[in-house]
Parts: structure tokens; C-alpha cells; sequence
């Protein structure tokens, strides 16, 4: 074998070793790569956006495949899963439905009506409300010296019960404008939508509360506590009367 042959089957020697380690390199990435995706599992995905507290039409929903190790632990995989919850929150097309995002249809007894409010997250039992959930809605007032009230703080509805709660959102806290008296917006607060089932009458005092009141405070009942009444004269409570200073004493003359 000339020197010319032995260098050709030396070439072709190292060509097939290399062959064989792309190969093996190759087939070593698709393996991991098949790990990655496989085994694969379906999710609900929305196709278009679903207002709140609006039932899911079967046609805006699609299942979506994606590996196993992808897909949310609380994802929703079969569309009998969605029944008739609704989402608690808007909707954009594109989300992938999960568990917490629906909940059970609000339901109001005969004369009840839904009216919704925003509460200042420090004062409304931040992160503790749930649907169903029974509160008390206490209200401050400034007192009012054309009308000889002074500031108190009342009990206005007992037992109010809450829809839904929504998600808190950013706005500036007003402030008065120490000149002129007007209201300005200041530092950041933090507002959550809460939505009560309440009789038309207890509907317009928490409208009044709302406009007029100083604070609103929501007071979580305990479950198992809501038919407990309060007692008699707890609704409301006002500071003592101011006591009167007397006059100087006028000196007497000699």
C-alpha cells in the first residue's frame, strides 16, 4: 500500500469517527429535546377577551397542547371544568384559564340588587374578603356645625354580604389644599372594588356613606357569626359632649 493509500484510509478512518460522534451528539440533543416535550398535556386557552362576572361561551375557548412540565399546576384542561363559573376579573384573549380566575356565578335573593364600592385596601380587611364572605360597613362622619352633630362613627349596614372582590388598583389619595380648601391628589392608595348584594335601601346609604363619610371600614363576621345581633345602642358612637369652659371670674371692686 503506497503511502498516498495509507493516508486515504487514515482520512476515512477519522471521517467515520466523526460521523459517528455528531451522531451520537445529535441523537443526545433530540433525546433531551424529546424530554423537554414530552409527555404533552392540553390547556384551556381563551380566543377572545371575556368581560367579568360574564359567562364563557364554549366557542371562546380553545385547548392548546404544551409539554407537561410547562403547563400551570392550576391550568384548566377540559372544558367541563369551566361548567358556569365566571371570571372574577376581565378577560383578554390569549390568557390561559386556571383555577383561580373563575368563580361561582353571583347570586341575589328576591329585592336584592348588586351595587359595588371601592375600599381603601388598609381599612376593608385587605386580602382576607372572599365571595360569599358576611361583613359590617362602618362609616365615620366629621361633625357638622350647622346641623349641631358632632363626629361620630356608625354601624350603617349589619351583614352585608360580599359577590365579588376585584383586584386593587393604584389611585392618588386626595388631599385638601391647606389655602384654598380644595381637594388635590397626593400620595398613592391602594383601592379594591368590592361588590355587596344589599336591599335597595341599605344600597342608597352605602351610595351616601361613599360620597359623604370620612372613612369606610369593612368589619370581616366571623362564619358562623352572621345571625348574631348587635347589641342595642352599638350601632353608632359619638365623643362625649365638649364641656363648656366657664367664664373668668370678674374681680370685685373695693
Amino acid at each position: 500500500m503506497t503511502p498516498r493509500q495509507r493516508r486515504g484510509v487514515l482520512l476515512l478512518f477519522v471521517a467515520a469517527v466523526g460521523a459517528i460522534l455528531v451522531f451520537s451528539a445529535i441523537s443526545s440533543y433530540v433525546d433531551d429535546v424529546r424530554k423537554d416535550v414530552e409527555p404533552k398535556t392540553t390547556v384551556l386557552v381563551l380566543t377572545r377577551s371575556v368581560p367579568e362576572l360574564q359567562p364563557i361561551p364554549l366557542d371562546a375557548v380553545r385547548e392548546k397542547s404544551v409539554p407537561v412540565k410547562w403547563a400551570g399546576r392550576q391550568s384548566l384542561r377540559d372544558p367541563a371544568e369551566i361548567g358556569s363559573l365566571v371570571p372574577n376579573t376581565p378577560l383578554e384573549a390569549g390568557v390561559e384559564l386556571q383555577q383561580g380566575m373563575l368563580v361561582e356565578p353571583p347570586s341575589l335573593e328576591e329585592g336584592q340588587q348588586e351595587i359595588s364600592i371601592l375600599i381603601n385596601a388598609d381599612t376593608g380587611v385587605a386580602g382576607k374578603l372572599q365571595p360569599g364572605d358576611s361583613v359590617d360597613v362602618l362609616a365615620t362622619f366629621p361633625a357638622d356645625e350647622r346641623q349641631h352633630s358632632p363626629a361620630s362613627a356608625r354601624t350603617l349596614i349589619r351583614r352585608a354580604r360580599v359577590v365579588t372582590v376585584g383586584l386593587p388598583r393604584s389611585a392618588a389619595r386626595p388631599g385638601t389644599n391647606p389655602q384654598d380648601g380644595t381637594q388635590t391628589a397626593n400620595e398613592q392608595q391602594v383601592l379594591v372594588p368590592v361588590t355587596f348584594a344589599l336591599r335597595p335601601t341599605l344600597a342608597l346609604r352605602l351610595t351616601y356613606a361613599e360620597t359623604f363619610a370620612s372613612e369606610i371600614r369593612l368589619s370581616l363576621i366571623r362564619r358562623g357569626d352572621e345571625g348574631r345581633k348587635l347589641p342595642k345602642g352599638k350601632r353608632e358612637f359619638t365623643l362625649p359632649p365638649t364641656i363648656k369652659k366657664l367664664p373668668p371670674a370678674q374681680g370685685t371692686g373695693q
